[in-house]
């Protein structure tokens, strides 16, 4: 009767009134279809509905203070990683883009004689070419993999300041890491050259020898093949070779320590019916940290070498000394940066208008072997000059365009641990990054972008155990471990921290 008289009251008035009334009517509809055909489902609803929003004591709960102060240190490590597929690989998947790859997809020389799309010369001074590719190292190696085995270790000092105001519904948190990271990377055991390939590298220089092919009575078809033991001992120094040719210096240890990332974060304290604690805020994180300066191979790096702008909103339930669950979502956006990265040269070549030439006559002069590969009558169209992230062989500065990513928090905080003043957090943390994309590069026809921005789409699963100790109302200890159990295109890392934070 009474929800009749409502529906005729503001049918009267308005149509927004109406609106109400049909949905008024809607609810009441659903409720008796609930309370007549599934009483049971009803009831709990209902009492669920009342649990929630009733607001419970939380004085088991450690009220904020107006200021707090605290200190962090921290120590990462990873021997593993985790590649596109989220199989288990090495950690320099994260800067080249690969665990694994060929001679030939390494070097697009090796390649284009693998292929029988060039021709080789043995020296620059010559001007025939070999007869053929096969006895050329080039071509031998083109099938032979690398791979690297490298560790990452990241110690940090953060130093962090939270200010509250408007009665403690607002408040500002700054932190300022101290970073100190370290890459070792060296060639594994499955990249130095397998007995087949050693034992045709050999063959190849001997049967090239003048005096053998006198002994033999052979005609010497053009220049003999370069000896690959002649100016390089094995994978590992060919590699150093070549790519300091275009200013990569192949590091076993490499170190840096400077100023993280800073972020600033708001937050405001927002009631809602059925949530006991509410938080939405603002975070800037601060491109302040180091980045790469693109001359190592796998070069440390102490920041994400942009800035990012990120919203975030954290609900959590207080319901009894073990039983605080709360969740956490974090949208961010990465604003564009000019940085410097390492872009390949894309390669194309109609097989007619340059037979005879040199790659280094047509193509850029950088490229590693281009003075002593003659281009022939096959065509071949977008060849990057390497497929491997850092293995380009020239700096450009681009915008960087990171774009969205998303941290989401699923745990749980126990408090008053043994009867004593402790507490206890359990969560599980999602992170993933959109895939980069990049501009701001004169003629980017040119170039093949797609080699610097594969494998940058990013996700990681991790869990974090924590622990604290409150040793007076000012002054309490904590600690923790986190660890990466899987993701995509990032490395496998654990963390172990501990601070200490003064409250005022």
């Amino acid at each position: 009767m009474a929800l009749s008289m409502v529906t005729v009251t503001t049918g009267m008035f308005s149509p927004q009134g109406a609106a109400l009334a049909s949905s008024l009517e809607s609810g009441a509809l659903e409720q008796s279809f609930l309370e007549q055909r599934m009483p049971w489902l009803h009831t709990r609803l209902t009492d669920w509905q009342r649990y929630l929003d009733t607001r419970p004591a939380m004085d088991y709960v450690a009220a904020p203070a107006d200021e707090e102060v605290g200190l962090q240190f921290s120590h990462s490590w990873a021997t593993k990683g985790l590649d596109d597929r989220g199989n288990v690989s090495d950690p320099s998947v994260v800067e080249l883009g690969h665990s694994s790859f060929l001679v030939k997809d390494a070097f697009v020389a090796s390649r284009l004689l693998a292929h029988e799309e060039a021709r080789v010369f043995r020296s620059v001074s010559d001007s025939a070419p070999l007869a053929s590719n096969s006895r050329h190292f080039l071509y031998l190696l083109s099938g032979q993999e690398i791979a690297f085995e490298s560790s990452r270790s990241r110690q940090e000092v953060l130093v962090s300041y939270r200010r509250s105001f408007l009665h403690k519904k607002l408040s500002l948190h700054v932190d300022c890491p101290l970073v100190r990271q370290e890459h070792n990377i060296d060639l594994a055991p499955i990249a130095e050259i397998s007995r087949a390939n050693r034992d045709a590298l050999v063959d190849a220089t001997s049967l090239n020898t003048a005096t053998l092919r006198s002994a033999l009575g052979g005609v010497r078809e053009g220049a003999e093949a370069p000896g690959f033991y002649q100016s390089y001992s094995n994978m590992n120094n060919f590699l150093h070779h070549v790519l300091k040719d275009t200013g990569i210096a192949f590091e076993k240890r490499q170190e840096k320590v400077g100023l993280g990332d800073m972020r600033i974060t708001l937050s405001y304290d927002q009631p809602i019916r059925y949530v006991d604690a509410s938080h939405f805020g603002i975070e800037l994180k601060l491109n302040t940290g180091k980045t790469s300066h693109n001359v190592a191979l796998a070069e440390p790096a102490l920041g994400d070498g942009c800035t990012m702008v990120s919203g975030h909103a954290r609900l959590a339930w207080h319901r009894g000394l073990l039983i605080n669950p709360f969740v956490k979502v974090q949208v961010g956006y990465s604003l564009p940066s000019r940085q410097g990265a390492r872009v390949p040269y894309s390669l194309s070549y109609n097989g007619v208008s340059h037979i005879g030439d040199r790659m280094i006559e047509v193509f850029p002069r950088t490229i590693p072997f281009c003075d002593v590969i003659g281009l022939g009558g096959a065509a071949f169209t977008e060849y990057p000059e390497t497929v491997v992230r850092e293995f380009a062989s020239t700096v450009h500065t681009v915008t960087m365009h990171k774009g969205l990513s998303c941290v989401f928090e699923l745990g749980n905080t126990f408090e008053r641990c043994f009867g004593k003043p402790m507490f206890a957090t359990m969560l599980y943390r999602f992170n993933g990054q959109q895939q980069a994309h990049l501009s701001g590069i004169e003629n980017p026809e040119k170039y093949a972008l797609d080699v610097v921005t594969s494998g940058t789409g990013r996700r990681s699963h991790d869990v974090v155990l924590s622990a604290g100790y409150r040793l007076s109302s000012l002054c309490s200890i904590h600690g923790g471990l986190q660890h990466r159990f899987a993701g995509k295109n990032v490395s496998k890392e654990t963390r172990v921290f501990g601070g200490v934070s003064l409250q005022f």
